[in-house]
């Protein structure tokens, strides 16, 4: 058999959906699974990144809920007031 003139594959069906996908994509149309192994590591570095930056926000809150407690009652408004422009500043709390 002559395998220069065997079709290849133009299209992939995707394992979630069953939407069938031009090869050339990264992630269905459709639901946005990764459709390659190079798509499924870049959503991995993210989440990765994600949940780095998210530990960090959590120990930023402990350390100020921390500091909170330990306040002397007569300052805690100030101190609150204090804590949360430093939250604000820091992009973890949003006023509403």
């Amino acid at each position: 058999m002559d395998t220069s003139k065997v079709k290849r594959s133009t299209i992939i069906d995707c394992p979630r959906c069953q939407l069938i996908n031009q090869l050339e994509n990264k992630y269905c149309s459709k639901c946005s699974y990764p459709l390659k192994p190079e798509a499924y590591e870049e959503l991995k570095e993210k989440e990765e990144k994600e949940i780095k930056e998210m530990k960090g926000q959590i120990e930023t809150i402990m350390n100020t809920l921390g500091q909170l407690m330990m306040t002397n009652q007569n300052d805690v408004e100030t101190t609150k007031n204090k804590l949360v422009k430093n939250l604000i500043n820091k992009c973890i709390y949003v006023s509403k």
